[in-house]
């Protein structure tokens, strides 16, 4: 599912940076403008929410369901960042978490 978002994350940047070098090479006669681009970008950022919440309330029931899974979950985590604050460059480093979620 991660990789799945990841991929999902790289096709939409890839899309804006498409409407955004179309509006500015065309201009008016793209049929875009600054404010639709900026309408697609609010529109991604509320589904990527979504999306997000219900993958983070997927895990928890998934979690809450199998008791070895949060114990794995939990002892990796615990072996990656010790008794320091989770970070983003830490998160290569959790293969479990990685492959179940």
């Amino acid at each position: 599912m991660t990789q799945l978002l990841v991929d999902l994350f790289k096709n939409v940047v890839i899309m804006l940076k498409l409407m955004t070098k179309l509006i500015k090479e065309q201009g008016p006669a793209s049929g875009l403008s600054l404010d639709d681009l900026i309408d697609d970008c609010k529109a991604f950022y509320l589904a990527g929410q979504s999306v997000t919440a219900s993958l983070f309330v997927w895990t928890l029931v998934a979690l809450s369901q199998h008791r070895e899974w949060q114990n794995k979950a939990r002892d990796e985590i615990s072996k990656a960042f010790g008794n320091n604050e989770p970070g983003f460059e830490g998160l290569g480093h959790l293969k479990i978490v990685s492959r179940h979620f």
